[in-house]
């Protein structure tokens, strides 16, 4: 099977990314001032030399008391690193959307819709009707300043039981007001973010959200068990001005719904009609989680990149995003297109970037060396 449909350009708002291949977010630099560093530049600069066309930037909180991250901040003292980081990936020939990221509830004494993470734990406390229209406001400053900064779209983070999935998903979402209770409720807040988001960037600027059932811990959740609850979610997300969706499923390949075996992406591609991203596992023959377990991930290799082509070229997806594959091998993507299976690399438990760890996972030797 031929793997040049994922090398075919996609234009979104007239953003054109030159191929299909997305690195995915992911928490990886650390610095103690939040500011990125010349080695993040380049870091994202290898990923493009290596054949992506799309980076999603780590997940970002905004200067705001009531989100706040360890790894990445989008304030004044960051700009200049951020702005070094648009320009590597440009100078290479990709594109770059910042993923904007508050945790909601989720951190100890933040807040959100009701205080509750997806999992039912009191955690933070429940937004006042002013604190949720200063938030809102904050998604829309916020985006203003990417597109400032050059990049190049945003992603707003609506995945995985933080901010705006709170307000989505039942059990974290308690409120009786109007942002709360029905479908139309718990939506209210993040198509008034995208709404918001929207006016303040303008008409030719991508604005992406990822999306998801599962929540962080909560592997098993499915607030939406039919492809029509499905449908009434994804609708009102198109209609307040998302271009395109960033489906996260733990496996890609996996079946959302009984019948069929479309996979997360694919209903989502299915019942909305926006370009969408598929994500989870891509490249690795066991899900991340996983593997941080120690359980040895290995390369699908051609196999395993087959099936990948198939479900694209079906139209199940438009995009595929992939995380630590590309994150221990810079070069993944161009191995891929030019068939050099035995060269990627695998990988186990501590990933150094430049020298420094990111992430848990023991990088191995290429099968061919």
């Amino acid at each position: 099977m031929g793997f040049e449909t994922l090398f075919t350009p996609l234009t979104i708002r007239g953003c054109t990314i030159r191929n299909r291949f997305v690195m995915a977010p992911m928490q990886r630099h650390k610095p103690d001032d939040f500011i990125p560093s010349p080695a993040h530049a380049e870091d994202y600069r290898d990923r493009v030399k290596g054949g992506v066309g799309l980076i999603v930037t780590q997940g970002t909180t905004m200067d705001h008391w009531s989100t706040f991250s360890p790894y990445a901040r989008l304030f004044p003292a960051a700009y200049d690193g951020w702005r070094r980081c648009t320009d590597a990936v440009r100078e290479s020939g990709g594109q770059i959307f910042l993923q904007l990221w508050h945790e909601g509830a989720n951190r100890e004494g933040g807040y959100g819709p009701s205080g509750y993470t997806a999992a039912g734990e009191l955690r933070g406390q429940a937004m006042s009707r002013e604190q949720i229209a200063e938030i809102i406001d904050l998604y829309a400053y916020s985006a203003d300043v990417a597109r400032k900064l050059g990049f190049s779209g945003v992603e707003l983070h609506g995945a995985h039981g933080h901010l705006i999935d709170q307000f989505f998903y039942p059990a974290s979402n308690q409120r009786t007001d109007e942002y709360g209770g029905d479908l139309a409720g718990r939506m209210r807040f993040g198509l008034e973010v995208i709404r918001a988001v929207r006016a303040a960037v303008g008409e030719d600027f991508p604005v992406g959200m990822r999306i998801s059932q599962w929540k962080a811990n909560l592997y098993q959740a499915k607030p939406f068990a039919t492809p029509d609850a499905l449908r009434a979610f994804l609708l009102p997300l198109k209609e307040a001005g998302i271009d395109i969706l960033h489906a996260s499923a733990r496996r890609f390949w996996e079946p959302e719904f009984e019948g069929s075996d479309l996979g997360y992406a694919g209903w989502v591609r299915r019942l909305s009609g926006l370009p969408t991203i598929a994500v989870g596992s891509v490249g690795l023959d066991v899900d991340m989680h996983s593997s941080f377990a120690g359980v040895l991930a290995h390369s699908t290799g051609e196999e395993g990149v087959n099936e990948l082509v198939r479900r694209f070229d079906r139209g199940d997806f438009d995009m595929v995003a992939v995380g630590r594959a590309v994150l221990i091998d810079p070069e993944w993507v161009n191995k891929l297109r030019n068939k050099r299976f035995g060269d990627m690399r695998e990988s186990l438990t501590t990933v150094e970037i430049r020298g420094t760890t990111v992430l848990k996972n023991y990088s191995l030797p290429p099968k061919s060396a």
